[in-house]
């Protein structure tokens, strides 16, 4: 068993409340590889303050232990969802002089007893990605480091973490026996997010994916039969006609992928409807088109959804577009909250929340360069 040192921060402004239910256990990396960054380290960080907040965080000597399980942190990038205010956080630590595979033992040692103590069950042990989308736990969810989601997933259950070069055989879909597609994707280490279960259900041509419990059960049938035919593929002249109707969104990217071509066959398509749209009366009256501001007002509404990518494909811009209206989110953002001092953000950056390199750091910050000078010296100060 894990040895868990109590350091238990006793302010209220890091977290929503004392009123989680306790349905979920949130696993994450903190992406902070600096050595000594190990549990004890970030245990201080949130004692002083930290902007983000989790349960525990694990190394590989021990897990300190920073809130109750009652409590509600700001760990799951959901806002009000059951990311934050129904789940207990576990942060993984990635420091480079520490023991990754052993972290990843003790912090499955950690979940083991949590479920135990508060009857959660192994299906509702999931990854921050199940809440967000963000690519994290990182080293889990690629397997980079010789240890993978499935493998932690097989330590709950008190089995040994699967060795990289023989790696334990998945089930398929036809020789799963339960009746859960959540159960199943989990089993074999895949994400059973919202996101990914439509696309296997459009992959697998399951109509009106709603997430309901039937829908699942006609996702994972779908599955054990396998792909449906291939439709017959569509003429240059179809798809066309089907972008002008506005059938496959706005910008090129999200049309392509939509149609499901090539880059070479989706610039005929483009070619045959601009075409098209030369010859009078031949295409509809586009919508016009919404301002930097007006995006940026209901992204920050909540109307898109949680993510960059989920944004970005709710708006059908394009890249270029959507990081306009993501720096005019920020400002609101920075404009309505208060200046974080340069000790908080030196603390930030440590914790590898900023990224890394000094000019991503800065634009993630949002700081101009003479303020993140003091915050590099700052950093520099503690390493």
């Amino acid at each position: 068993m894990v040895k868990i040192t109590k350091n238990i921060v006793n302010r209220t402004d890091r977290i929503y409340g004392h009123n989680n239910k306790k349905k979920f256990i949130t696993v994450h990396e903190t992406a902070n590889t600096d050595r000594g960054a190990d549990a004890a380290t970030h245990g201080r960080l949130q004692q002083n303050g930290f902007s983000a907040s989790w349960h525990y965080s694990v190394d590989d000597k021990q897990a300190v232990q920073s809130f109750p399980h009652t409590a509600q942190c700001w760990h799951a990038g959901d806002g009000r969802g059951d990311g934050n205010l129904n789940s207990i956080g576990i942060e993984i630590c990635v420091n480079s002089d520490g023991d990754f595979k052993k972290a990843v033992e003790n912090a499955a040692a950690l979940v083991k007893k949590i479920m135990d103590d508060e009857n959660i069950s192994a299906s509702n042990v999931v990854q921050h990605n199940n809440w967000s989308g963000k690519d994290c736990p990182h080293n889990l969810r690629s397997g980079s480091k010789g240890v993978s989601w499935s493998d932690f997933k097989a330590m709950l259950s008190g089995k040994p973490a699967a060795k990289p070069d023989k790696p334990a055989p998945k089930p398929k879909p036809s020789e799963y026996k339960g009746g859960s597609i959540v159960n199943y994707l989990n089993s074999i280490g895949v994400d059973s997010s919202t996101s990914n279960r439509k696309k296997l259900a459009k992959e697998y041509g399951v109509k009106g994916y709603d997430l309901s419990a039937k829908k699942n059960t006609e996702l994972l049938a779908a599955m054990r039969k396998g792909k449906p035919a291939a439709k017959p593929k569509k003429s240059i002249a179809q798809m066309a006609k089907e972008v002008i109707a506005g059938k496959h969104g706005n910008g090129h990217n999200v049309r392509r992928n939509s149609l499901g071509i090539s880059q070479a066959e989706y610039n005929k398509v483009r070619a045959e409807v601009n075409k098209g749209a030369g010859s009078s009366g031949s295409s509809k009256p586009k919508k016009p088109k919404k301002s930097i501001a007006q995006m940026a007002k209901e992204v920050a509404a909540g109307k898109h959804g949680n993510g960059h990518a989920n944004r970005r494909k709710s708006l059908g811009i394009t890249q270029a577009e959507y990081n306009k209206v993501s720096a005019e989110v920020n400002k609101g953002t920075n404009s309505s909250k208060s200046k974080k001092s340069v000790s908080q953000m030196a603390s930030e950056v440590i914790a590898g929340k900023h990224g890394n390199g000094h000019a991503n750091r800065r634009k993630s910050l949002g700081i101009s360069q003479a303020e993140y000078n003091k915050v590099k010296a700052e950093v520099n100060k503690r390493a």
